[in-house]
């Protein structure tokens, strides 16, 4: 905590939107359940300022289609897409989750047919060597990165008083569970009342 106290209150309120909108776009994607949220913090560590802890069920994973993996980099982008929507701008934090993001999306796209062309999709491994079999990576990892960030920016945008009320909450108590986000309910407004 005598990081976190000592942050500014811009900066908690940054970090607050940022893993917010990681949390809202992981809840509101349809295929990508077998990822789950246990809890959200906005507490600093030695190399994040907060941080969505995920549990992953691996038996779901076998079965993942192109939706699947544009709703998971959607969720990698949810707090790019949050800081764009709600404060206008982007942090330095948001900028690796966009490396981490294009980097996923390109050994997707180069280890699995996940292409809706008709034509084979192109696999890397250490011998690749041509050019164009690089380039034509490269733009079916753009097109599936382009769909994720559309898709993360929809959902903040039209989730943005949950997304607001979520980083109230984090404010508030710094670490919550996702059973206890779950269990507020959200106004119209961002203000957040208890469900009974």
């Amino acid at each position: 905590y005598k990081l976190y106290d000592k942050e500014p209150e811009a900066a908690k309120r940054n970090t607050a939107i940022h893993e917010a909108g990681h949390f809202t776009v992981s809840r509101f994607c349809k295929s990508y359940t077998d990822i789950i949220v246990s809890f959200v913090s906005i507490l600093p560590t030695t190399d994040s300022m907060g941080y969505n802890a995920f549990e992953f069920d691996f038996s779901k994973y076998q079965d993942s289609d192109k939706e699947y993996f544009v709703e998971s980099v959607a969720t990698d982008l949810g707090g790019r897409a949050a800081e764009k929507v709600l404060l206008g701008k982007v942090s330095a934090g948001a900028q690796s989750d966009y490396e981490m993001a294009s980097n996923t999306v390109r050994q997707v796209v180069a280890s699995l047919d996940l292409n809706e062309k008709d034509d084979a999709s192109v696999k890397i491994n250490e011998n690749m060597t041509s050019d164009a079999s690089i380039e034509r990576v490269d733009e079916e990892a753009q097109e599936i990165f382009q769909e994720a960030y559309s898709l993360a920016l929809d959902i903040i945008t039209k989730h943005k008083d949950y997304v607001e009320a979520v980083a109230n909450i984090l404010l508030d108590k710094q670490v919550v569970s996702a059973d206890e986000i779950k269990s507020y309910k959200v106004e119209k407004n961002g203000k957040v009342t208890i469900k009974y």
